[in-house]
C-alpha cells in the first residue's frame, strides 16, 4: 500500500467516526512556503473531534522511519500535551483508537 492509499483510508476511517481530518501537505508545501513557517518534520494529518481534543497522525509505510526532524517534532507537540500516533496500517489505526477513546 502507497502512502496515499493509507492516508485517504485513514482519513476516510476517521471521518466515518465523526472527526475533521485534515491533510498538512507538508511535504508538497515545504520548500514553496518555508519562509512563512511551514517547517519540515510535521506529522501529515492534523485530526480534530467534537469534544475540543487534538491529535496528529504521521503515515509511513514500509520499513520507514520517523526521521530526525520528525521525531524533535513529535516530541515538541508532545511536550505541548497533544498526541502524535505513528500509523503503518488501518489495523494499527484501529488497535490505537481502540486505547486512545477508551482512555
Amino acid at each position: 500500500m502507497s502512502e496515499r492509499e493509507l492516508r485517504n483510508a485513514v482519513i476516510e476511517a476517521l471521518e466515518m467516526k465523526g472527526y475533521f481530518v485534515v491533510w498538512l501537505a507538508n511535504e508538497f508545501l515545504r520548500e514553496r512556503f518555508k519562509s512563512k513557517g511551514l517547517r519540515k518534520g510535521l506529522p501529515d494529518l492534523l485530526v480534530l473531534g467534537e469534544d475540543e481534543t487534538a491529535f496528529f497522525i504521521e503515515l509511513k509505510v514500509g520499513r520507514n522511519d520517523l526521521t530526525e526532524a520528525q521525531k524533535a517534532i513529535k516530541a515538541e507537540l508532545e511536550k505541548r500535551g497533544f498526541k502524535v500516533f505513528v500509523i503503518r496500517s488501518l489495523d494499527e489505526l484501529k488497535q490505537n483508537f481502540t486505547e486512545y477513546e477508551q482512555a
